[in-house]
């Protein structure tokens, strides 16, 4: 007999509530909430990097999509919107098991997911709890983090902007670009705002993005937009990865000989900000001998964690780049209006439902997939590649 966990009762609590309401009205976190529900029961027994090399298998499958140009409108066809569709099921699986569960429901294996469990962002103008959207906002605060503008002037400063790192040009903006993030900051810092921005739906925050970037996405083909989305998927790996090693050798109690790495490894960093220097001084004045090398490697681990926040909130920028230039392309007469005629929230929704019409998986039909489900259909595909290979 399964145990049920109180995280797994609260979860089922706020999804029946949720289930009352119209779908087309849910928020980016109630959908994290809602397709994490369906597949909690093998996600939590999941590593991260398992998890995301899902949304990475769906990423390359969507990029499949847009070198075919299979541009239907409708997420019961193959094409890039069911790609899309199911990716961002992936994202939100992912998500979903490091903001609604407890550290303890994870296990000792899942160190990592603990860390992510108990993290919490260190520049919280949103505050709140941690969700996928305070992470988006703290990120993009109404404003492209890179020029600070709504919209975005980036491709003004085309290449200036791609060089940025080595391009001496770019510290001339720089501090005017700064400003305009940091007051928008300070305008999301007002309660009404950060609650504004939480509660909008699904598809009104893909709107916000397409404000700030449509410009940019009517200067790009499809082709381009999916490179920028695999970069960020890739770059949600990297992270993954360095968190994996960082796990690694602290099993092997090297962060406590971390002080002459942690500074040998500051000395080869060009231009550290004077906010950095800051931080780091602060850890510093607190710590010595081994107790200081410990401190030294945690903060580079809540670093990586707050990279890979940022991250993912890159990574839903640049679907909503896909979806917003999708829609551009769909042909005038394929769907009742155009532009900004699909909606995002009802495709999801008819993908992810049973025979009844009721919100589950697609594949088993049941509202919390059944465990040989997944297994399942993983043996059919490998079938359907053997036989393919046998049929040529």
């Amino acid at each position: 007999m399964e145990i049920v966990t109180e995280t797994e009762k609260l979860i089922d609590e706020k999804l029946r509530a949720l289930l009352k309401v119209d779908k087309e009205a849910w928020t980016l976190d109630e959908w994290v909430l809602g397709l994490y529900s369906i597949y909690r029961k093998h996600d939590i027994k999941s590593m991260p990097s398992d998890i995301w090399l899902q949304v990475v298998n769906d990423a390359s499958q969507l990029a499949e999509e847009v070198r075919r140009e299979n541009y239907k409108p409708v997420s019961n066809e193959e094409g890039v919107l069911r790609q899309a569709v199911k990716m961002f099921c992936w994202m939100c699986c992912f998500v979903g098991k490091y903001t609604h569960e407890k550290a303890q429901d994870l296990g000792v294996n899942d160190s990592i997911g603990i860390s992510l469990v108990t993290s919490h962002s260190s520049d919280d103008f949103a505050g709140g709890d941690e969700t996928y959207s305070k992470w988006i906002v703290l990120k993009f605060p109404g404003v492209c983090p890179v020029c600070g503008n709504s919209p975005c002037l980036c491709p003004s400063y085309a290449e200036m902007v791609e060089n940025r790192k080595v391009d001496p040009r770019y510290e001339k903006f720089k501090g005017e670009w700064s400003k305009n993030i940091e007051n928008a900051k300070r305008e999301f810092n007002k309660s009404e705002n950060t609650k504004d921005f939480r509660t909008k739906s699904l598809n009104q925050l893909i709107k916000f993005f397409s404000d700030i970037y449509g410009g940019v996405h009517l200067q790009m083909n499809l082709d381009r937009i999916c490179f920028h989305l695999l970069e960020e998927v890739g770059e949600v790996s990297d992270e993954l990865l360095y968190l994996n090693l960082l796990k690694q050798y602290q099993e092997d109690e090297l962060d406590k000989k971390f002080k002459p790495v942690f500074y040998e490894s500051k000395g080869r960093i060009q231009g550290i900000s004077p906010k950095l220097d800051e931080q780091v001084n602060k850890v510093s004045a607190e710590k010595s001998g081994e107790a200081l090398g410990e401190a030294l490697f945690e903060f580079i681990r809540t670093s990586n964690i707050e990279n890979l926040k940022g991250e993912l909130a890159d990574v839903f920028s640049w679907l909503c780049a896909v979806l917003h230039k999708l829609d551009c392309l769909i042909k005038p007469g394929v769907v009742k209006d155009r532009p900004g005629s699909f909606s995002f929230s009802r495709q999801i929704e008819n993908h992810y439902k049973n025979f009844h019409g009721d919100f589950a998986c697609p594949v088993c039909e049941k509202a919390k997939c059944d465990k040989l489900c997944l297994l399942k259909n993983l043996t059919a595909k490998i079938l359907n590649k053997k036989n393919k290979k046998l049929s040529s």
